[in-house]
């Protein structure tokens, strides 16, 4: 279906995950549940997340759902969403371990 100016209506839809993708997710995953631990750990309290997170969290979530189901697919919001947990995720680690904060660089 397309609009009035000849695009596409809806452009985020589900496209089959890279291997990379569906790793990255499994990876993410790992990381934060560490993390939250560690925190747990350090701090005798659970990991506070910040609200600006709910939207990332929610669709990396919905994308490890949809993945755990053996439904390979994404869409590039929640590839998006992935890395910014990702990047989320090494800062609170770094901040744990007292260091100074990686940006993680992403090729394609």
């Amino acid at each position: 279906m397309s609009g009035s100016n000849g695009r596409l209506i809806h452009q985020n839809l589900l496209q089959p995950s890279s291997r990379d993708t569906i790793e990255l997710g499994r990876e993410v995953e790992r990381g934060f549940l560490t993390i939250c631990d560690l925190w747990a750990r350090l701090y005798g309290e659970l990991l506070p997340i910040s609200h600006d997170l709910d939207s990332s969290m929610l669709l990396w979530r919905q994308m490890r759902t949809r993945h755990k189901a053996n439904d390979y697919r994404n869409n590039a919001d929640e590839l998006r969403a992935t890395r910014t947990i990702a990047q989320w995720t090494v800062d609170i680690n770094m901040k744990a371990r007292n260091q100074k904060p990686v940006k993680i660089v992403w090729g394609l």
